[in-house]
């Protein structure tokens, strides 16, 4: 079982506090700082241990909050954890899988979650054995296996609706280079477009069935692939159009964003139809303050993209997650870049048409630098990486969750307006958050965090919800 209590292990996480209101970064323009009292803040309340030592990638719940699933790729597991205390959550199932589990999605009622596992063998020197992944069915709580069914290879993301009865899983089949060397062996090359890569193009699957799901409605399960057109991606500025690449789903009335990271990109497709119907290049961030050199000093006195500007796709945002606003008339992106000098450093907004509303040029690095942790080692890299991003509705008020995966913190911004955003309060993770997962039916904010096997928890603190929205 997996045990509860502090894991803030690295850079003296044992004596961070949570920054609120009341602790405002120093720089950061009023309009960031917001209205002090006016807004509470989360406080972490529990640390749930992956049993073994193994890793929390990707985590959902049931709509009532209750129940956690979580993908453990290094042991080829899915996890269940009972989140009825949310103090004290406790493992009640593990189901192992055929591979490695890349995500999780509970479905309708929550008598079911899917997980999509990649089933290929890529050791390094060695001849890859590249086959179909699949796609599991899980009875919940039981973590009874319902039943699997085959979809493309190299697996990434997953998210799931429920539209006039029938159930659609949308997975991101990233399939990623897999580039041999001259005898068949895998090198650890992993750059698109590589004429070496023999993984072939990534797609964006739609598996649609029944939603009163059985081994038989697996089988009997519609699959289509997106049709993604080579000369549109190249219009629209993508940077590997032959090669989709897509990275992270999410789903808001019936449309799925998708993002198409190393191809800098983002994808709408109606989930029903199995229509593309739109795509647009995430482009190249202005010009920003960054510390760019690697040699134990924190100095963001150096300007970004454009002293790196001679680097193959410097400043390109290759976004990883992605979320809708909850009316659906937004986007937004963590930027967090692919190759070394590419991602936005911070997170970004869009239109549902694709026009860039805002960017946060370079300030959620000034917020990680104020409260130490800003991850030097990172610096001729891409920064903090901002890998995850979710968006949830508590009281009256719509907060977006950015996570940093090296700095491992998430910052909570307030965007109840749909304006700038205002900063809120940094929230200390364990090391490395990967998924990010609002729950506000029980006021309380998730994240599991790959590098240290944890799931944090955390709620609303009373009094959170003071004040006018509008």
């Amino acid at each position: 079982m997996g045990t509860c209590g502090p894991t803030w292990r690295r850079r003296g996480f044992a004596l961070m506090l949570v920054v609120t209101l009341s602790l405002v970064a120093p720089g950061l323009p009023v309009s960031a700082q917001g209205e002090q009292g006016q807004i509470g803040s989360f406080r972490p309340i529990a640390s749930f241990n992956v049993p073994g030592g193994g890793v929390a990638e990707i985590v959902s719940a049931t709509p009532d909050g209750n129940t956690l699933v979580y993908a453990n790729s290094g042991d080829g597991e899915i996890g269940i954890v009972d989140l009825t205390d949310p103090t004290a959550p406790t493992q009640t199932a593990t189901i192992p899988v055929n591979g490695e589990p890349t995500s999780v999605s509970v479905v309708g009622d929550g008598s079911v979650a899917f997980a999509v596992v990649n089933t290929s063998i890529l050791e390094e020197e060695e001849a890859p054995v590249v086959t179909p992944g699949l796609l599991y069915a899980i009875a919940l709580p039981s973590g009874d296996v319902i039943g699997t069914r085959e979809i493309g290879n190299g697996p990434d993301s997953l998210a799931t609706t429920i539209i006039d009865g029938r159930l659609y899983a949308v997975i991101a089949i990233e399939n990623q280079p897999i580039v041999v060397d001259d005898e068949g062996n895998l090198t650890d090359e992993e750059e698109p477009g590589n004429e070496n890569d023999i993984s072939g193009p990534g797609l964006i699957q739609i598996v649609a069935m029944d939603a009163a799901i059985s081994e038989a409605s697996l089988a009997a399960t519609t699959v289509t692939n997106v049709d993604l057109p080579v000369d549109l991606l190249a219009a629209r500025g993508l940077l590997f159009p032959e090669d989709v690449q897509p990275e992270f789903v999410d789903i808001r009335d019936g449309k799925a964003a998708v993002t198409l990271q190393e191809n800098n990109g983002v994808a709408i497709v109606d989930v029903v139809t199995g229509t593309l119907e739109r795509v647009f290049s995430l482009g190249i961030i202005s010009d920003r303050p960054a510390d760019l050199v690697e040699d134990d000093q924190i100095s963001l006195t150096q300007s970004y993209p454009s002293d790196v500007g001679d680097e193959p796709f410097a400043g390109a945002r290759l976004s990883d997650a992605i979320a809708w606003s909850v009316d659906g008339t937004r986007l937004y992106t963590a930027d967090e870049g692919e190759q070394d000098f590419t991602g936005g450093r911070g997170w970004s907004i869009w239109s549902a048409t694709g026009e860039l509303l805002w960017d946060d040029g370079g300030q959620l690095e000034r917020i990680a630098v104020s409260y130490g942790l800003y991850p030097e080692g990172r610096s001729d890299a891409k920064g903090i990486e901002v890998e995850g991003i979710e968006v949830g509705v508590y009281g009256k008020r719509q907060f977006a969750f950015v996570g940093s995966e090296r700095g491992s913190f998430v910052a909570v911004y307030e965007i109840t307006n749909n304006g700038h955003p205002r900063f809120i309060q940094v929230l200390p993770t364990g090391i490395g958050p990967e998924g990010l997962l609002t729950l506000p039916q029980r006021n309380l904010f998730v994240t599991s965090d790959e590098e240290t096997g944890t799931i944090s928890v955390f709620e609303g603190v009373q009094g959170m919800y003071r004040g006018n929205p509008d």
